[in-house]
């Protein structure tokens, strides 16, 4: 029987410990993403956070202009939506769907939960946002 990690493509799924593993499979759904599809808008609440597999995401921050900038893309190495898990439902910039795949789907709500309870689940998600806001800012310096 092949190992429950083999399942996963995205690098923070395989990441976690099989306690931790198990904990959180249950509530994953797998999805299709394509090209274009808009998974979020700023400031609207969220109800699905999404692990990309095979597909790269971009998050784009929105000016009141209507003009739009992208300030990082999140592939198999991430987290879509990650920000929400910090005490807040929305986040400040449009998803967008930039290389078509497949993903693991949780729920906001069940993922907020697994986030509270798993201390290892916690700092794993924290070190991924760590990174991100890294590359966001460096990527701030070169525009």
């Amino acid at each position: 029987m092949p190992n429950s990690k083999d399942r996963f493509q995205n690098q923070l799924l395989t990441a976690l410990r099989e306690k931790d593993r198990s904990e959180v499979a249950p509530f994953l759904t797998h999805v299709l993403l394509r090209t274009g599809t808009v998974l979020a808008e700023p400031y609207t609440s969220l109800k699905y956070l999404y692990f990309p597999h095979d597909s790269m995401v971009s998050m784009v921050s929105v000016v009141a202009e209507g003009t739009s900038v992208e300030i990082a893309m999140v592939g198999p190495e991430g987290l879509v939506g990650a920000t929400a898990l910090l005490q807040r439902e929305s986040i400040p910039y449009r998803i967008v769907v930039q290389v078509p795949g497949g993903a693991s789907r949780i729920e906001l709500k069940n993922l907020k939960r697994l986030f509270d309870e798993h201390v290892r689940l916690r700092h794993l998600i924290c070190g991924y946002l760590h990174a991100l806001v890294a590359q966001v800012a460096q990527s701030a310096v070169w525009q």
